[in-house]
């Protein structure tokens, strides 16, 4: 039974190790930010406000209405939504090269040159721009299987 009772007294303390680690840990950060002065009044401390008197940082009472519950306890910037990049879409750069490459490979190829880097061209661009359309559809399944783990999307 003793010895139930101090792997109990054991475990307690470890867990009270770990957190006064974690506090000083917070604590070491939050005198860095006090002594750059990026820290805000308000968002230092783990479950308390703290409010800055005198060049000391003293608890305060919170004022909690029932709208706080909802907003973020610190400032916080929207993200920037992605914007269509400017440029040519990925089909028409496969186009392009495909095109290139099959008009080269046609004029080497081809008795008639001229004819074949025609012919050559029309189909590199054909393949060109339908594996550029396939690589793009692999993005979106791509993009859209990837988990959004931003703040942003929590706020939605």
């Amino acid at each position: 039974m003793q010895a139930k009772h101090e792997a109990e007294i054991l475990k307690l303390k470890s867990q009270l190790n770990a957190h006064q680690a974690k506090q000083s840990a917070i604590d070491s950060m939050q005198s860095i930010a006090i002594a750059n002065g990026t820290a805000r009044p308000g968002t230092t401390g783990d479950a308390r406000s703290t409010q800055q008197v005198n060049d000391d940082w003293t608890p305060r009472e919170r004022s909690v209405s029932s709208t706080d519950a909802y907003k973020p306890s610190v400032n916080t910037t929207p993200v920037a939504v992605k914007q269509k990049k400017k440029g040519l879409s990925t089909p028409v750069k496969g186009a392009i090269i495909g095109g290139a490459v099959g008009a080269a490979t046609g004029a080497v190829v081809s008795k008639k040159k001229v004819k074949g880097a025609v012919i050559g061209g029309v189909v590199g661009a054909g393949a060109g721009a339908a594996t550029g359309v396939i690589i793009d559809k692999r993005k979106e399944r791509k993009a859209a299987s990837t988990p959004d783990y931003s703040y942003a999307s929590y706020l939605k």
